[in-house]
């Protein structure tokens, strides 16, 4: 199916709700998912943007927002009051996502809204994602997936639309930061989330500061590697990761991998967690 086909799919199912929640990070997916709403859905399209000490984009996601003069409800997701959230299992993902998407429901039922969405892509169906299990408890509707759209559809599609979001990197939450098992803190959440502000004062891209204890292994794209280990940008790097705490600063010469994390796990710990808890 060419990236018509797929648009003329996407377009074809949202015009038949009437209204509409969806949720909204001002990412690539998101955003082209809500402009897409706001042509094609019948009535009322709100988006609703998770706030927490693990979403560092708010402020970004409220100017897109604003920009493509849609409305916006800013939702604070109690997910760090969780003891099962802070202790950082593998199954961290699912914990957060029913958080989250709960709160997504409860929102879409006091604004007498139809549905509530969200802006997983095909891709996302092949990597570690507990959360998705999440999404089907709650029945959460994944709009782009059902219509087959990949990231370099989604970014293509943007682009045709003027989507100022066409090139953004991926983000995900801050949690993934840390190995599994390791408590997570809102300290150290702000630390590394600070620290990935430094390394992006050096290069475009994706950017990953993984906090191992107060070690940070530093993850940028292939090509952007040799930019920071040259001497004195890696002297610079090493200062500003110093000033905020951590110890030693290395930058990972693979480059960034999406879920690397997620490498130190047992295909059994996989498995289970991809399973999920009925009662989180």
């Amino acid at each position: 199916m060419n990236l018509e086909d797929k648009t003329k799919r996407l377009a074809g199912s949202l015009s038949t709700l009437g209204s509409a929640l969806v949720a909204f990070s001002g990412g690539t997916d998101s955003t082209l998912l809500l402009k897409m709403c706001m042509e094609n859905v019948q009535g009322r399209v709100v988006a609703a943007t998770a706030i927490s000490p693990l979403h560092k984009e708010a402020r970004h996601a409220t100017g897109i927002a604003e920009q493509m003069g849609a409305e916006l409800k800013r939702l604070n997701v109690p997910v760090m009051e969780n003891p099962a959230f802070r202790m950082n299992p593998p199954n961290r993902c699912y914990l957060c996502k029913h958080t989250i998407f709960q709160g997504m429901l409860d929102l879409a039922k006091r604004e007498g809204l139809e549905t509530v969405m969200e802006g997983s892509i095909v891709d996302d169906l092949d990597e570690f994602r507990p959360g998705r299990r999440a999404l089907a408890h709650l029945e959460i509707l994944s709009p782009l997936i059902e219509a087959g759209f990949t990231k370099s559809d989604v970014r293509e599609l943007s682009s045709i639309m003027g989507l100022v979001t066409a090139q953004r990197p991926s983000g995900t939450c801050l949690a993934t930061r840390f190995p599994y098992g390791v408590e997570l803190t809102e300290e150290w959440l702000t630390r590394v989330g600070d620290a990935e502000e430094v390394i992006r004062g050096f290069v475009d891209g994706q950017v990953r500061v993984r906090a191992k204890g107060y070690d940070a292994s530093v993850e940028v794209g292939k090509p952007q590697v040799a930019t920071l280990t040259e001497p004195e940008t890696m002297r610079k790097i090493r200062d500003g990761l110093t000033e905020l705490g951590f110890v030693n600063v290395v930058v990972d010469p693979e480059g960034y991998r999406s879920g690397s994390m997620d490498e130190d796990l047992s295909q059994e710990e996989l498995n289970a967690a991809l399973r999920g808890v009925e009662n989180p």
